[in-house]
């Protein structure tokens, strides 16, 4: 590593350099701690670090994709919105990735070939996939993803066939998850989930609030759910109970948790839960979320989110898992401190871990 000096401001003290492979799973960092410069330290501009004196971490593997999207080949399919896909595995999830738009990509009738980065979570379930529904062309009628996996040579369709919009097609969204098809056989199947949700017999446990959920299963999670559609005309009443129905939603197979909050809008938007009940019509089972809390700022520990543990499947956690203490430090820099939540996602040689809330409690004032 070095530079060329050319300029007064050349001078650089060079602390570490961290260099991350993907594809072997590793990141090298090299300490450092040395100038480069021509009237500094012993006046060297460029140095030689052996790679077997620097510190090896192994970090989740990565493999290159070869990812081909087809657009349909119909009047106005083409977009101009920003496009995000997150993969759901065997192995665990990705990040949401961003398919670049780069010039004159996903228009009409179009075959479109990215050379992606993707953790080793195959074999592939399930894919999410969204627009922002921006830019003066925001609809987009995708015909299907095909991904190649560049080491197995394994191919994994992804077929939709329908308008992302608002506006157009039957579905009316701009976000929908596909099952992974490899060789011939669909990897999950499609299901309808019935949510109760009871509100507790408190006074004042009803909200007047935005509701959402987040379902986590074996095969990954939901993705937001708005709590909208019940079958009572006034929701979030006490004592009562909501249900509502998503269909031609992917079977997340035993469920494990949920995670339930809203928007602390409306009048008395403070909300006690009794508890949550996923049905799942293709298993023909029920999972029970116990909460027995308050999701509110004025009562309890001031949260308005929770994760409930299934209280029916233990199964599922309790399979090789363990503890871990987790250990936050704040700086010391002005306004470094958070009233918000946080949330860690682990990583490790078998994949990557499931979100964890670090709950901020004002009475334990945590991020300060």
């Amino acid at each position: 590593v070095g530079h060329d000096g050319a300029t007064p401001e050349s001078s650089w003290l060079l602390d570490e350099m961290t260099i991350i492979v993907p594809t072997k799973g590793v990141m090298y960092t090299f300490v450092c701690k040395c100038w480069l410069a021509r009237d500094m330290g012993d006046g060297l501009t460029s140095r030689v670090y052996n790679i077997l004196d620097a510190d090896c971490v192994f970090i989740g593997l990565k493999i290159l994709y070869e990812v081909t999207v087809v657009t349909g080949d119909l009047p106005g399919a083409g977009t101009d919105a920003s496009i995000y896909i997150m993969l759901f595995g065997c192995n665990g999830c990705t990040e949401e990735m961003q398919l670049e738009k780069d010039g004159d990509r996903f228009e009409v009738g179009q075959t479109d070939i990215f050379i992606m980065e993707i953790p080793d979570i195959a074999p592939l379930r399930k894919m999410r996939i969204r627009t922002d529904g921006e830019g003066y062309r925001p609809d987009w009628f995708l015909e299907q993803i095909v991904m190649k996996n560049l080491t197995t040579q394994e191919v994994t369709t992804f077929t939709y066939n329908e308008w992302l919009s608002l506006e157009l097609g039957e579905n009316h969204t701009l976000e929908w998850e596909m099952p992974a098809v490899i060789n011939e056989e669909q990897m999950m199947q499609y299901t309808t989930y019935t949510v109760q949700v009871k509100t507790s017999d408190t006074k004042g446990a009803g909200t007047d609030a935005n509701v959402f959920i987040i379902i986590f299963g074996e095969s990954g999670d939901t993705g937001t759910l708005a709590l909208k559609k019940s079958n009572q005309s006034n929701k979030f009443e006490r004592d009562q109970m909501d249900v509502f129905y998503y269909s031609d939603i992917l079977s997340l197979g035993d469920l494990c948790k949920v995670r339930v909050w809203h928007d602390n809008k409306g009048f008395g938007p403070g909300w006690h839960l009794e508890y949550v009940e996923v049905e799942d019509s293709l298993m023909d089972k029920s999972f029970r979320f116990q909460c027995d809390r308050w999701l509110a700022k004025g009562e309890d520990d001031g949260q308005t989110i929770r994760e409930l543990a299934c209280a029916n499947n233990d199964i599922l956690e309790l399979k090789e898992r363990t503890t871990y203490e987790v250990l936050t430090m704040t700086t010391d820099l002005e306004d470094a401190e958070t009233k918000e939540n946080i949330w860690i996602i682990l990583e490790g040689k078998k994949g990557r871990s499931k979100e964890f809330l670090l709950e901020n409690s004002t009475k334990k004032r945590r991020f300060l």
